[in-house]
């Protein structure tokens, strides 16, 4: 047998060096979502929040509901399990007597936007829709009312006022079994 006729194997190993750390360093951190780890019923709650949250950064105008819910569906970000309680909650949010005329074709919508102010913080209102240099502040929240909340909304009103808006409206919308919109 000669060397042609022979295969030649030969392994290779790679080394991949580690650096070893200890959590007692002061920039050690570690960033979980304690429900996700125990499966708790406040993080069922956070994500359903957060999965509103992002479907209705992907609406516009009420036509864009189809291409949101296309999105969240091909991303496997929901089962067909929960496709009708979403969409029942984002209908609730459009249709919604005092919020409709918000999600309407005519107005200029900023969804997820950031601002930056004149002292170079970044703001990020869910949503500012804008009609003849007016704006509407939009911003959705789950759970119970905070006083942070207001404070938050109206930096972003501060923010668009120092940039030559007149404010129509503050809103924080509060996506729980019911919808309360909050005008501020």
């Amino acid at each position: 047998m000669n060397l042609s006729e022979e295969t030649i194997s030969l392994e290779v190993q790679e080394h991949i060096p580690y650096q070893y750390s200890y959590k007692e360093r002061p920039s050690f951190k570690i960033l979980t979502k304690s429900g996700q780890l125990w499966d708790t019923e406040r993080e069922e709650a956070l994500s359903r929040g957060n999965l509103i949250h992002f479907i209705m950064g992907h609406i516009k105008t009420e036509k864009d509901v189809k291409k949101a819910f296309d999105i969240v569906l091909g991303n496997g970000d929901i089962s067909i399990d929960e496709l009708d309680f979403l969409k029942d909650k984002i209908h609730q949010i459009l249709q919604h007597p005092e919020l409709h005329i918000y999600y309407k074709e005519g107005n200029i919508i900023k969804n997820e936007i950031d601002i930056i102010t004149q002292t170079g913080q970044i703001l990020r209102p869910d949503r500012v829709v804008i009609k003849n240099n007016t704006a509407t502040i939009i911003d959705y929240k789950t759970g119970k009312s905070n006083p942070n909340y207001k404070e938050q909304v109206y930096g972003y009103a501060d923010a668009l006022i120092a940039m030559g808006y007149t404010i129509e409206s503050k809103i924080i919308i509060y996506i729980n079994d019911t919808i309360i919109p909050e005008f501020i």
